[in-house]
Formats: structure tokens, C-alpha cells, sequence
């Protein structure tokens, strides 16, 4: 897989997208990654005008439609031969939120000892499973390629504790899910206890197995679907903290029947979180796709993402930087690759090059 993220389709007719995509495909992208979905604060895909609210953007009766721009990249894409996954949100569906404010997962304040309601839907609760796989079944009934789970369906290390998450644990364990009996607060740190762990450990395998539900539901629709994961890089970098964090286990993930993978590799992000060196930065990827190719026979399962663009600045990545990182995940011959986000432009088209070489 060659992908490209696409945040924003240019182009305000169909005409113009048309332009667009075929300049996607002389570069060599053989699928594209098309955001779907809209929350408080994204920017509108230009077609959509200043439509500025929540809201998808295919034809539901789940959610505010914004407009059909799915329809219309599917059937131009197709035409060029590129493969179509729609990337779509999970827990963080604000237009729901806005219309049910009791569907909110419900998170623990270790210094006030007191819990309190999170901006993240409660995938515990019943009701809000049935509303997802709704949503997606609607989208599934496009002629897709394959669906890209966005990078919400995670619950960090404080969330999960909605009533209707302790009753599934109390039916899992025979105990009552008690968040004061989870974190050891030391002045400024916070450690877990054994409880933590076990209550991580489950809320994973809960995560993976809504992602499998997800999965079943939408090729009921559409037999020929791809399903895939947005995962973060603390997943490969350090699973024990990826677990507690985000609740992600990389060894559970691989063996899943996800289709796909996609790690989150996000170099200048990784540089600033840990506070490293752009050397420092390159020696870690590297010993990431080191552990990657050890840690499984699956690799063709698993697409790196490039980041293109400096999230803080905004500006574009000169092109000597993204290549020295494109080379570390071309090592692995399986892995895909995904520029995040694409950008149209001789560094695109460059680097595509090499890549297609």
C-alpha cells in the first residue's frame, strides 16, 4: 500500500477533485485515507463551503450530513484505480454528544477523588455500540475499499468508569470497578496497582473486540472490506505504557483479523513529546521497525505513516529530512507507507518516486 492521507480534497466542483485525484495518481499513491467525518473545530473540506458543524460526509440518518463527498471521490478514484478507505471517528462523534450527553464515558480524577464526565462517547454503554454500528453500516453501503478507524478509539489511563462500564467489569470479575483502588498518588506521580493492570487489560481486549463487532457489522454490507486501525507509536515504542495509556496492546493488534495497521509515526512528533534529537529521533524508529520485523510474520499488514507537515509550525518537511525517515521504513519490504497528510507537491512526487522505484 501507497496511501494518502487526505485531509482536505481540493477542489470546489467535481471537475477540480477530478484534477486533483489524477494528480494523486500520476504520482504513484494507489489508495487514499479520505476524512469523513467533522468535529467542533476541523476545517471543512473546501466542497463544503463554511459548513462549519459536526457531521459526516456520506448519506445517513445517523448523523448531520454535511454534504456527499464520499460519492463522488469513491467514483472518480475508482475510475483512476485507486483504492478508496474511508477514515472515520468512534468515540469522538460531537454532534451525538450534543444530542445525548448521557452517552459520555465518564473518567477519574485521582487528586479530587471524584469522577467526572469526559468529551468521548462511552463505547461500555449498549445503546451507544447499536448507534456506531449504524453509522457504519450506512458507510459501509458506499462501494469503499476499506474503513480506517480514526485514533479515538482508545481510553487513557483515567477513563472507562461510566455505570455501564462497571457493570460489564462486575459481570467479568465478580468485583466492583473502584477507581480509588487503582492509582498510588505520590505528590506530582501517579503509579497503578495490581487492580490497574487487570482493568487495562480488559478494557484492551473490550476495545479490540468492539473493533471486531464494527468490522463484522460493516461487511455484512459489504463482503469485500478492508478494516483497518489508527495506532499510536507509544503501541511499538513501549506496549506497557501503550497499554496503560491508551489501553492499545501490540500483540493483541497483530493477531487480530484487522486488515491493516497504521502506525502513527510521526517523527517530528515523537521528537518534541520525548524531547530528542532528530538523530535520536531516527536511531528510535529505527529500533522500532527493528522490534516490528521480530515481533511478527505480518508485516504486510502493518502501513508506516510519514508525516509531511510540521504539526506545530505547519510548514511542509524539507524533503532531505522525510527521505532519511521514509528509508528507515522501507528497510521492511511489506510494510505500506501513508504520507500524512499529502501534500501536493515536487517533494510529494519525489519522494512517491522512490518509493515506487
Amino acid at each position: 500500500m501507497v496511501a494518502a492521507q487526505i485531509f482536505f480534497v481540493e477542489g470546489n466542483s467535481p471537475a477540480e477533485m477530478e484534477e486533483y485525484i489524477r494528480g494523486i495518481k500520476r504520482d504513484g499513491i494507489n489508495t487514499i485515507l479520505l476524512r469523513v467525518f467533522q468535529n467542533r473545530g476541523d476545517r471543512p473540506h473546501p466542497i463544503a463551503g463554511n459548513k462549519r458543524y459536526p457531521g459526516v460526509y456520506f448519506q445517513t440518518d445517523q448523523a448531520p450530513v454535511i454534504t456527499d463527498l464520499l460519492k463522488p471521490i469513491v467514483e472518480i478514484a475508482h475510475r483512476y484505480e485507486i483504492k478508496v478507505f474511508a477514515w472515520m471517528s468512534t468515540r469522538h462523534c460531537d454532534w451525538q454528544l450534543e444530542r445525548n450527553s448521557s452517552w459520555r464515558d465518564m473518567r477519574f480524577n485521582p487528586r479530587s477523588g471524584s469522577l467526572e464526565y469526559g468529551e468521548s462517547l462511552d463505547l461500555f454503554n449498549h445503546e451507544v455500540v447499536d448507534y456506531l454500528v449504524a453509522l457504519y453500516r450506512d458507510l459501509a453501503r458506499y462501494p469503499i475499499d476499506g474503513i480506517l478507524l480514526q485514533d479515538d478509539l482508545i481510553s487513557r489511563s483515567t477513563e472507562g468508569y461510566s455505570p455501564s462500564a462497571q457493570r460489564l467489569y462486575y459481570q467479568k470479575f465478580g468485583k466492583k470497578l473502584q477507581p480509588e483502588a487503582m492509582y498510588v498518588l505520590n505528590g506530582d506521580s501517579l503509579s497503578h496497582t495490581p487492580d490497574f493492570w487487570q482493568w487495562v487489560a480488559w478494557k484492551s481486549q473490550y476495545l479490540l473486540s468492539f473493533a471486531d463487532t464494527l468490522r463484522k457489522a460493516c461487511r455484512e454490507v459489504n463482503p469485500a472490506l478492508r478494516f483497518s486501525l489508527n495506532i499510536y507509536y507509544d503501541t511499538l515504542y513501549s506496549p506497557r505504557n501503550a497499554l496503560a495509556w491508551l489501553s492499545q496492546d501490540l500483540s493483541s493488534l497483530l493477531s487480530s483479523d484487522l486488515d491493516y495497521l497504521f502506525i502513527m509515526s510521526y517523527h517530528r512528533q515523537i521528537k518534541r513529546e520525548l524531547s530528542l534529537s532528530l538523530s535520536q529521533t531516527y536511531s528510535l524508529l529505527t529500533d522500532m521497525m527493528e522490534r516490528l520485523s521480530k515481533s511478527t510474520s505480518q508485516g504486510d499488514k502493518v502501513v508506516m505513516k510519514l508525516q509531511m507537515r510540521d504539526w506545530t509550525t505547519g510548514e511542509p518537511i524539507p524533503f532531505s529530512e522525510l527521505t532519511d525517515f521514509l528509508q528507515i521504513f522501507l528497510r521492511n519490504s511489506k510494510v505500506g507507507i501513508a504520507l500524512v497528510p499529502y501534500i501536493r507537491s515536487p517533494t510529494s512526487t519525489q519522494l512517491l518516486r522512490s518509493i515506487n522505484r
